[in-house]
């Protein structure tokens, strides 16, 4: 996809990379685009995680019982289409607009060589498919955590029980990121209505809990 090189300092306009090429097809040169159409199609990254796996820990002290699953991925990028459309700069007036994150700062007039989003009366193409919206795709989550404890033998068979045991399960607890959307956690394999890599309107993992009791007769 084109490269994102920011906005223009003396025109607010949003600017993309140009790769320069021989006569024999290579690159020779880069420079800076206005014009999105003359952008150049570059590898920016894989959707595929460098690194990922999981931590299952269980810990167990007289009756108590606890378990705790992770999951974590690592160096993969996540094109938020999310962004494209509620990320707006101003020149679609029917998308939607959100607070920009910390940092963020729309161009306010020449030689604000400071700004990082465009103007929003010379943005046109800023929403268009580029690394401007490919995140970082990191991310580590607590999946599961189940504490569960368990009644003495005595009291169980107080009520004809052999063994009694309740608990409480939590589902989806937390994710750290620094990624800039509503969920890093996207599909790596293609599927119908799925592209790889793509955060597009999914709803996050709900938190859900479940309080259980165990009868064993």
């Amino acid at each position: 996809m084109p490269k994102w090189l920011g906005v223009d300092g003396q025109t607010g306009a949003p600017v993309w990379e140009k790769i320069i090429y021989n006569t024999q097809g290579q690159a020779v040169a880069k420079e800076r685009t206005l014009n999105y159409a003359e952008a150049t199609n570059q590898e920016v990254g894989s959707a595929l995680p460098k690194y990922q796996g999981g931590f299952n820990n269980s810990f167990r002290y007289k009756n108590f019982n606890l378990r705790v699953s992770t999951y974590f991925s690592y160096g993969n990028k996540v094109f938020s289409n999310n962004l494209r459309y509620m990320m707006n700069d101003g020149h679609e007036p029917y998308y939607n607009q959100i607070m920009l994150p910390d940092g963020a700062k729309v161009w306010t007039g020449p030689g604000d060589n400071q700004a990082t989003e465009p103007s929003p009366q010379n943005s046109a193409n800023s929403t268009e498919t580029s690394t401007r919206y490919l995140k970082d795709g990191s991310y580590f989550t607590i999946r599961n955590i189940a504490f569960n404890y368990t009644l003495p033998i005595a009291w169980a068979k107080k009520i004809a029980m052999k063994g009694v045991s309740v608990g409480v399960t939590a589902d989806n607890v937390v994710t750290f990121s620094n990624f800039l959307g509503q969920d890093p956690q996207t599909t790596i394999t293609p599927g119908s209505f799925a592209m790889p890599g793509i955060s597009e309107f999914k709803y996050p993992n709900n938190r859900q809990y479940l309080l259980t009791v165990n009868f064993n007769f």
